[in-house]
């Protein structure tokens, strides 16, 4: 007990010390960038600032690309790199590891795996600081470079590449050393910093965090390629090697509700429901149970599924997933207006049709819903959208069927 308040009082100090260091840091910088750019016109400072941006895009590539090659040195396997967290664009291989490049531009996540052997918090340490240090070494023969050959980056007068370059590598650096939470598709998972704090100074259960998280992203592989049924196999796997995580659950049961095995994912979820576990998980497990339930379709699970998609959407109303779902159950339980305004946050009819941000689903509800108002034309728009579309997933075409076969296939739509 007394080692354990005295970790928990280092992991704190720590987070203390680092967090005053890095916004000292931070206001500094943003003092010397100001006092760079004042005597210079219009033009050079859109030079410096779309350099800027250009670097803070690519030193994502740096940081991520750092922690892979760490990795691989310290004998821990890699299953991806991510480049920013929405749709993907580009899948490729880069020196043997898989490089995934999304649509969005901010952050990026590289998923360790096959984590065995000696020294893990060391080895798992030395991969987690590796995007930062590699940044920091770059940033260093920068400067070095600056220092002898001023010219070397030089374009214009006010217009050195290399100023945008160090400030962006700096300022990355100093958010990734602040020991903070971020959103990554929807989940707040430690940054760099925190993780690094956590590995050195918690127990044991963060190396077993960290040697489940492999295993999840494996079974996340076989999610993507919807092969729900190899996906659910890795996760028990997984929940039998780490029983007290809560994640590998929550996936389970989506990967059950996928296979339309409806019981044994409401028996999971019930017991999350039923028992304690991490907090910042409650929304995905009451956004699973509410879908679940709206499958389901009787009175009394709709009732529950309007209670439990109110919790989830209370919890993190800005994952389109759970809005999506928040609105589907308001239009299935007869509240119409309040699902067609939320769904129309995701819903696009000039967009293509996309699992996360324009879903399938989504755009079928509003037929459903402008049909239940009787408005034909715009039942009929959104309907007509989905014509071709071949990717639905077994729960999108049991719902889609249920709901066909009660309206006659919407009638004169």
């Amino acid at each position: 007990m007394a080692k354990s308040k005295f970790i928990r009082l280092i992991r704190k100090a720590a987070r203390i010390v680092i967090t005053g260091v890095t916004t000292i840091f931070l206001t500094l910088l943003l003092l010397g960038v100001l006092a760079l750019l004042k005597d210079h016109g219009v033009i050079i400072i859109l030079l410096n600032l779309l350099a800027f941006s250009l670097f803070m895009y690519l030193d994502i590539y740096i940081h991520e690309l750092g922690h892979a090659a760490a990795a691989k040195l310290m004998k821990i396997g890699v299953q991806k790199v991510i480049i920013g967290s929405g749709r993907e664009l580009i899948r490729t291989n880069l020196f043997g590891i898989p490089l995934i490049i999304t649509k969005s531009v901010r952050g990026g996540f590289t998923f360790m795996s096959h984590i065995e052997g000696k020294l893990l918090r060391l080895r798992i340490t030395v991969a987690l600081a590796a995007g930062i240090l590699i940044q920091a070494f770059l940033t260093l023969i920068c400067i070095a470079i600056q220092r002898f050959e001023p010219k070397a980056f030089c374009i214009s007068r006010g217009f050195d590449v290399s100023d945008s370059f160090i400030i962006s590598n700096v300022l990355l650096i100093g958010i990734s050393l602040l020991p903070m939470r971020t959103r990554f598709r929807g989940i707040r998972i430690p940054n760099d910093g925190l993780n690094i704090i956590r590995t050195l100074f918690s127990n044991n259960e963060r190396i077993r965090e960290i040697q489940a998280s492999a295993i999840i992203s494996e079974a996340h592989e076989y999610f993507e390629k919807r092969e729900y049924e190899k996906a659910a196999d890795v996760y028990r796997k997984c929940i039998e090697q780490y029983p007290a995580l809560t994640i590998p659950r929550i996936n389970l049961s989506a990967a059950l509700i996928r296979s339309l095995k409806f019981e044994e994912a409401k028996k999971i979820l019930g017991f999350l429901i039923a028992e304690k576990h991490d907090e910042q998980y409650d929304f995905l497990v009451c956004n699973n149970l509410a879908w679940l339930l709206l499958l389901q379709n009787d009175r009394a699970s709709l009732v529950e599924a309007d209670k439990y998609s109110r919790m989830a959407y209370d919890l993190n109303p800005d994952v389109p997933y759970v809005c999506n779902t928040r609105g589907c159950v308001l239009i299935e339980t007869g509240q119409i207006d309040e699902g067609v305004k939320l769904l129309k946050k995701n819903v696009y009819l000039n967009k293509p049709i996309d699992e996360e941000k324009n879903n399938p689903v989504g755009i079928f509800f509003m037929g459903y819903a402008y049909y239940l108002k009787g408005e034909k034309d715009k039942a009929k728009n959104y309907l007509t959208h989905l014509e071709g579309y071949d990717k639905l997933d077994k729960d999108d075409k049991y719902i889609f069927d249920l709901i066909r076969k009660r309206t006659k296939n919407f009638g004169e739509v």
